[in-house]
């Protein structure tokens, strides 16, 4: 690099308003000496979008040279799911390159979000006798921050090996708050029941997560050794008062107020270790052999208490109340075979065998239960020049809380119950890409999509009566599909920016 690049400082501006009160802005610096970098990054704006480009946060950020673990979590906004979206964030990041082969990175980012609801919904539902009308309104705040530092160390001391280290922590305080109105009633009966709601939640989600890579070329040429471990510590906590004033104008449901106090305590212990060993069998055919190993346990204590009349909450329901408790094994061997076809074509075929083992300990006069399960699962990659078509499968088991065989009272009109027979579900994807860049008329086109088909997937099932009554549960459903398919075409002119135009 030339003297003057290696010592420079660049950097980005920029601000704008708008029409009921949107605006944004953000800026970033980056200092370059030799191969150390400092950015300085800011942004704000309340238009639910991210304030930089993956551009931007690559090559003036640097993010490409540190794995880019913020850019795609929402640390720069563009959250989405609906509501008015505030957001700020800052901080640094330092990248710097020891000679060849040593590389190191240090970040901590600060993010602060508040996201603002007004929802108004009406449903009607069909019933034998009559239709049942549901308006409901609800406004809802939800206010967040997360600090997040990490860091990053690549060593490659030879041709031959390569070692990578990153971890990161994550410590998230999140309050939310919410006021809502349901008002029932059928073509029988003008008015059924009115029903008010407060919600005001404090909750902490603190994350501590670790991975190392070593990987080894080998003495035949084309084969490799490749290791990855991954460790991953999660502690949630959560404070939650709900008040629901229920007034019925029926026989059939009794006027009432519940003013409860959940407390909540989550935790989840993860480890995991990787190993592949890739070899050729000739110029077109090669094997690859992973190896899989993963163990996590999950804890979600959850205490519940009502008012009692000297206005405190210390009326412990034991009924609605849990300590669950989930240790879960699973083990893959996959093997799989590559075969160049042409210089521009290359399919990879592999077999998976999975085994899962996984124990529901309810911690009450409940039994516990012990699940066993062998899968075999097919996958298919066709990679050519400028496409890919790829197949996979994979197998999910419902979560503890599903299969608890309780019914919760969620509120004077909902109850909700778990299913203990609750089996995994089957998944199996179908996804291609195509995308092509025409460098004389410097434009670009792409094509993707994805299809999903569904087997023993895990639905809510929920039934109304005629009064608004709602009762609740988990089913496991036969069958079922989705797919989502997207277009963009995009051109540079030379005077301007890039235009694009997508489709989805």
């Amino acid at each position: 690099m030339k003297s003057k690049i290696k010592k420079s400082t660049i950097g980005k501006v920029y601000a704008g308003a708008g029409t009921r009160g949107r605006y944004e802005g953000g800026g970033i610096m980056s200092t370059f000496r030799d191969t150390l970098q400092i950015s300085v990054i800011g942004t704000t704006n309340n238009l639910t979008k991210t304030g930089f480009s993956t551009s931007d946060l690559n090559s003036m950020g640097g993010f490409n040279r540190s794995g880019g673990g913020v850019v795609n979590d929402g640390t720069f906004g563009g959250n989405g799911n609906g509501g008015i979206e505030k957001m700020w964030s800052g901080g640094f990041n330092i990248n710097n390159d020891y000679g060849k082969k040593l590389k190191t990175n240090m970040m901590y980012f600060y993010y602060n979000y508040v996201k603002d609801y007004d929802k108004k919904l009406l449903t009607e539902q069909t019933l034998d006798k009559t239709l049942l009308t549901t308006l409901n309104t609800n406004v809802s705040q939800l206010r967040q921050q997360r600090h997040t530092v990490s860091s990053l160390i690549e060593w490659a001391p030879d041709t031959i090996q390569k070692i990578r280290f990153d971890v990161r922590l994550d410590l998230a305080p999140t309050g939310f708050g919410a006021n809502g109105t349901t008002s029932t009633f059928n073509t029988q009966t003008p008015k059924l029941s009115d029903l008010l709601t407060k919600q005001s939640t404090n909750s902490t989600a603190n994350e501590f997560n670790d991975n190392f890579m070593y990987y080894r070329k080998l003495k035949k040429p084309g084969s490799s050794l490749t290791i990855n471990q991954n460790f991953n510590l999660k502690n949630n906590s959560s404070d939650d008062y709900n008040l629901n004033n229920l007034t019925s104008y029926t026989t059939a449901i009794n006027s009432s107020v519940l003013d409860r106090y959940v407390n909540t305590k989550y935790s989840r212990y993860f480890g995991s270790l990787d190993g592949w060993y890739n070899t050729p069998f000739s110029k077109k055919l090669s094997y690859e052999i992973y190896l899989h190993t993963r163990f996590h346990i999950t804890s979600n204590k959850l205490a519940t208490y009502d008012m009692s009349p000297t206005g405190n909450y210390d009326k412990f329901l034991d009924s609605q109340s849990s300590d669950l408790v989930r240790p879960h094994f699973i083990q893959n061997v996959k093997n799989t075979l590559s075969y160049i076809i042409n210089p521009k074509l290359t399919l990879k075929a592999a077999i998976d065998l999975e085994y899962q083992s996984y124990t529901n300990n309810f911690n009450t006069n409940i039994p516990n239960t012990n699940n066993k399960y062998i899968f075999l699962f097919p996958s298919l990659r066709l990679n050519g020049q400028k496409f890919n078509l790829n197949y996979y499968e994979f197998a999910n088991p419902p979560d503890i809380t599903q299969m608890q065989p309780i019914t919760r009272q969620v509120s004077q009109l909902e109850t909700f119950s778990g299913n203990p027979n609750l089996a995994p579900s089957h998944q199996r994807e179908l996804s291609y890409n195509y995308y092509n860049y025409n460098s004389d008329k410097q434009s670009y086109f792409n094509l993707n999509g994805s299809t999903t088909l569904l087997t023993n997937n895990v639905i809510q099932v929920s039934t109304k009566d005629v009064n608004g009554f709602i009762t609740s549960t988990y089913a496991n459903k036969g069958g079922g599909w989705y797919a989502n398919f997207g277009m963009n075409r995009g051109k540079q002119f030379k005077k301007s920016q890039t235009l694009a135009i997508q489709f989805k």
